[in-house]
């Protein structure tokens, strides 16, 4: 199972960023288990929506880490010395990477789990 924690954030209908956080966090570790390595759709439509995430940040010029390994994806983002606009654009690319994310949950709930801590 592909286990995703998003931190710095509250969920409502949509994201916001928790007050007093200083980063926002995307974690997925582990994998799927629907198909093969290499031929798993559950596991590469979740990588993609990270990466792609990663790629709007990158575009609009906003700092990020992101971490690769074998079964670990992350993304982090600080928000410490961002302006309002940037800010916004982070939240934007978050809310939609978790929203793609959710709604792969919802056809493979035995394959990805969701949690958003505090």
């Amino acid at each position: 199972m592909i286990s995703v924690v998003v931190s710095g954030v509250l969920r409502e209908v949509t994201l916001d960023i928790l007050p007093g956080a200083g980063q926002i966090t995307l974690c997925m570790s582990g994998h799927s288990g629907f198909d093969s390595k290499g031929s798993d759709i559950v596991c590469a439509g979740v990588s993609t929506l990270v990466q792609t995430a990663a790629k709007f940040l990158s575009v609009r010029k906003i700092r990020f880490e992101m971490g690769r390994r074998e079964g670990f994806l992350d993304l982090r983002v600080s928000l410490d010395g961002l302006s309002e606009e940037k800010i916004i654009c982070v939240v934007h690319a978050f809310d939609m990477a978790l929203g793609g994310i959710e709604m792969i949950a919802g056809s493979y709930p035995d394959n990805v789990e969701i949690r958003i801590v505090k």
